[in-house]
């Protein structure tokens, strides 16, 4: 059973504002090599102290370039290392409302090694830049960009690559569904999308839902839009990954599904019962059971 909480799957992190050095930035020692263990680190803290506020907006590290977006008394502003200077920077970042962080959650130690361990996954090494911010919902993530664009690689806080999910396995529907729920119990619904993903639907406040989704591919992404739904809620921790795969397993038996069918499902309390129900689609197989995998209808 999972411990539990509350958007397409398709994540672009955010791109960090264009920095220009201001007039009087103080003079450091050029060529760094932020790749080395623990420089990157070292700067960020120089660019903290000297922006007198360690809540971070944004973090950005190249081989030779750092940038950092604070918030501090309510206003963002931009500090960075360039060209061998340190320095509050003109830049376009503003505060609205995005998540901030602190940067020892994140394991930059060894900027090198996570650049080796993306262009292992992109393909390409070529103008890295390490990020760190809230891409949306407040969901803070790190990931690694290039310059031509190529695959955009995502980290753990801990430094290491995030998980890539396969939803034919209940290991993955599992890590999945604990992602999206996060700290949630209550929901109005719960989809998982073998091509997908898991989107959950919660409440976000009064008139507002909260929608978050873990992609294959992607960290956790969070969207609150207006409004309300009709679906009563119900408990997050009566789901159970073991339940749904062997739903989805018994079904694509090769008679009723194919063996390799595409598969989702729906998870809600759309008539009212008092309890959710499962709704299964599974090739062209449609099927509704109870939490604990009962079939009801097919």
């Amino acid at each position: 059973m999972l411990l539990a909480g509350c958007t397409p799957a398709s994540l672009t992190p955010s791109t960090p504002p264009k920095a220009v050095v201001s007039a009087s930035p103080s003079p450091t020692a050029s060529a760094i090599d932020f790749t080395r263990v623990g420089a990157a680190r070292n700067m960020i803290d120089q660019l903290i102290a000297a922006a007198g506020s360690d809540e971070l907006l944004m973090a950005e590290v190249t081989a030779d370039t750092v940038q950092i977006g604070v918030l501090k008394n309510g206003q963002a502003s931009t500090w960075a290392y360039r060209d061998g200077t340190v320095g509050k920077v003109i830049g376009d970042l503003t505060y609205v409302n995005q998540a901030t962080f602190d940067i020892s959650r994140f394991n930059i130690d060894n900027v090198g090694a996570i650049f080796d361990a993306a262009a292992a996954v992109s393909g390409s090494s070529q103008d890295q830049a390490l990020n760190i911010v809230d891409n949306a919902g407040g969901d803070v993530v790190m990931s690694v960009t290039t310059v031509p664009e190529t695959k955009t690689v995502f980290f753990n806080p801990n430094g290491s690559l995030l998980k890539l999910l396969d939803f034919d396995n209940v290991d993955s529907i599992q890590t999945g569904l604990e992602e999206a729920l996060g700290i949630r119990t209550l929901v109005y619904s719960i989809t998982i999308s073998a091509s997908q993903g898991v989107q959950v639907v919660c409440t976000g406040g009064t008139n507002r839902l909260v929608h978050r989704s873990r992609g294959l591919r992607v960290p956790v992404t969070a969207v609150t839009i207006p409004g309300t739904r009709d679906l009563p809620e119900f408990s997050a921790t009566k789901v159970d990954p073991v339940t749904i795969w062997r739903v989805v397993h018994s079904l694509r038996d090769g008679k009723r599904a194919a063996v390799d069918a595409d598969w989702k499902v729906v998870i809600d309390d759309r008539e009212g019962h008092g309890t959710a129900r499962m709704h299964f689609s599974v090739g062209s197989l449609n099927v509704t059971t109870t939490l604990g995998g009962v079939t009801l209808s097919e």
